[in-house]
């Protein structure tokens, strides 16, 4: 009997942590200043609070455009990774899920491989302690030999070919005594990769616990295989910086003092209870002060562009990964929706919306859910609105990732089941549509 296939749930399960830290670190100014950012305040706009107009929702769903997955930024993910031409799973080999027949597939290309051991062109062995992301016949890859304690003993990034089984490695970490790898975001932009990780050295003072860590943002030319060391400082074991988007040149921060044991990536990468469904939201409800920052991906960068903070003055919150889209940040702030577009170093209002408990990013548009149990779309290329129907029965889908020609998510109010629809379906509101996948 086949059982269900939860590996998007357990991926977004996290460990809820308090904090009250209040310090941020402080950077040299550049010697030439980058050009500052149009900042949009909503007291300086729109009133804050704004109904959502029933007239501006659409009416005819054959008008809903449709678009690819938006692949210009790979996150590699433990376990399974939704890439534009389906759902990826690494059962020691590289598979990628067939709907035609319902299992997975090896991504190996190679003619009458068994698909059993090393040989194979998508094996990767063991998958505790591997991050992995494919796209255009390529696995990007992060591994290392996991402790007992969720983190890792040495650290290795690499490509594979899944044509011709290729390897080549850009970088590794040994192992050494009393060295521990806390692996927390990679991405991959164009020709360029980003690690962001920590090392810890185990020396305990007498109250038995390590105060300190060294914190590493690494960025690796794929072509000429050059290292760029962006970060290389000493944190305390609390502070965590969260790898929210890049492009080629700069890199969007989140960076959280004190108080957290992991970073968010390191969170949805390892932890595996099915208890409870936290998102990043959840994550830092109890963090007094973060912030965001924008760094040039440059050797030993000196500055660091405070975008926006949680503070006193302003209330910040973050769903989950998906809220950086084709190379844009939205983020929720004092009940208005905004953007940070990380090419034009420019913040935008898109509309206010008292209540948003939920916001994620997909199929060129953001869909949000209200504390009064209501479900919308915000059309980014035309700013329309849509209201999913507020019937009990048709609860709308919930999404969580998303390929060229479809959505995976739950479509059950506990979330605990995983399932694929076609966008099409999606749209005409036909979720009775939507197929649980398993693993077999």
């Amino acid at each position: 009997m086949k059982r269900i296939f939860l590996l998007v749930l357990t991926l977004s399960l996290l460990l809820l942590c308090a904090c009250d830290g209040s310090t941020v670190p402080v950077y040299d100014s550049p010697s030439v200043m980058p050009p500052p950012t149009e900042e949009v305040h909503a007291s300086e706009t729109l009133p804050l609070k704004i109904a959502v107009d029933d007239s501006s929702f659409i009416s005819d769903l054959s008008e809903v455009t449709t678009k690819g997955k938006d692949d210009t930024i790979l996150r590699l993910m433990r376990q399974f990774y939704v890439g534009a031409d389906g759902l990826w799973a690494n059962p020691e080999t590289l598979s990628i899920y067939d709907r035609q027949r319902d299992c997975f597939t090896s991504g190996c290309q190679k003619k009458n491989c068994p698909h059993v051991d090393e040989n194979c062109g998508a094996w990767l062995g063991d998958s505790n302690g591997l991050y992995f992301a494919v796209k255009d016949s390529t696995a990007y890859v992060a591994s290392g030999t996991p402790d007992n304690f969720g983190s890792l003993l040495d650290l290795k990034f690499f490509t594979l070919d899944l044509t011709t089984g290729e390897e080549q490695i850009y970088y590794e970490i040994p192992g050494a005594e009393g060295q521990s790898v806390h692996l927390g975001d990679v991405l991959v932009c164009g020709n360029t990769v980003v690690m962001s990780y920590d090392i810890a050295h185990h020396i305990y003072d007498y109250e038995g616990r390590s105060d300190y860590k060294m914190h590493h943002i690494l960025a690796i030319d794929l072509l000429s295989g050059e290292l760029t060391r962006v970060m290389e400082r000493e944190v305390y074991f609390g502070d965590n910086y969260d790898l929210w988007g890049m492009n080629e040149e700069r890199l969007i921060l989140a960076f959280h003092a004190g108080g957290m044991i992991q970073s968010y990536g390191a969170y949805i990468g390892s932890y595996l209870s099915s208890q409870s469904a936290y998102g990043y939201d959840e994550y830092i409800r109890d963090q007094h002060r973060w912030v965001l920052l924008e760094y040039p991906i440059e050797e030993n960068a000196k500055w660091s562009k405070h975008i926006i903070a949680n503070d006193s003055a302003n209330s910040l919150n973050l769903y989950s990964y998906s809220n950086f889209y084709e190379g844009t940040l939205y983020y929720v702030s004092n009940d208005c929706v905004m953007s940070y577009d990380l090419d034009s170093r420019k913040m935008q209002k898109l509309f206010s919306q008292p209540g948003i408990c939920h916001m994620s990013c997909f199929d060129g548009k953001i869909f949000y859910e209200t504390t009064d149990g209501k479900y919308f779309w915000y059309d980014l290329s035309n700013s329309d609105i849509y209201q999913y129907p507020e019937d009990p029965s048709t609860r709308p889908f919930f999404i969580v990732e998303e390929s060229d020609d479809g959505f995976f998510g739950s479509k059950t109010p506990t979330r605990n089941d995983f399932c694929h629809i076609d966008k099409e379906d999606f749209y005409q509101g036909n979720y009775e549509e939507a197929l649980p996948l398993y693993w077999g």
